[in-house]
């Protein structure tokens, strides 16, 4: 079932775009996260975790896969998502990455903080009104859904 709730404040008023439903974020998320893992583990020396992270980092400010895939887009003010607003939406996903380029304990550590960190999303994902996760909250974006590409 797919949730659609006007976009008030960040998206102009002729825009044809609806806020996405949480079950299609969620799906697309999910679809981000096992590009990110498939890269992190399909590609040796540490480069793939490199390339996971970086694609976790970016992939929002291009329309990431999972989103692409979903119909979905991340705005800001109605525009776009930059990259370094990217950057700061998914920086505490990438917290978990940074966690485990460190040698064992860094690994040690991400066992704990992932956990946290993706039952902190989703507290405030569940509990906004409009679906905003934490990273959504920090670069004051929206995601919508703008169809099927």
């Amino acid at each position: 079932m797919t949730e659609f709730l006007p976009v008030e404040s960040k998206v102009s008023a002729d825009s044809k775009v609806s806020l996405a439903g949480r079950g299609r974020r969620l799906v697309a998320r999910s679809l981000d996260f096992l590009i990110a893992l498939l890269l992190a583990v399909s590609i040796p020396l540490g480069l793939g975790l490199v390339c996971g992270m970086a694609y976790v980092a970016i992939a929002d400010a291009h329309g990431s896969l999972g989103k692409r895939w979903c119909g979905l887009s991340v705005l800001r003010h109605g525009q776009p998502l930059r990259w370094d607003f990217s950057v700061l939406r998914n920086a505490s996903f990438l917290l978990v990455f940074i966690l485990m380029m460190i040698p064992f304990w860094g690994w040690f550590l991400a066992l704990w903080v992932t956990p946290t960190v993706f039952i902190i999303e989703l507290v405030f994902f569940f509990r906004s009104p409009r679906g905003h996760r934490l990273g959504d909250i920090l670069a004051d974006t929206e995601v919508v859904f703008k169809g099927k590409l």
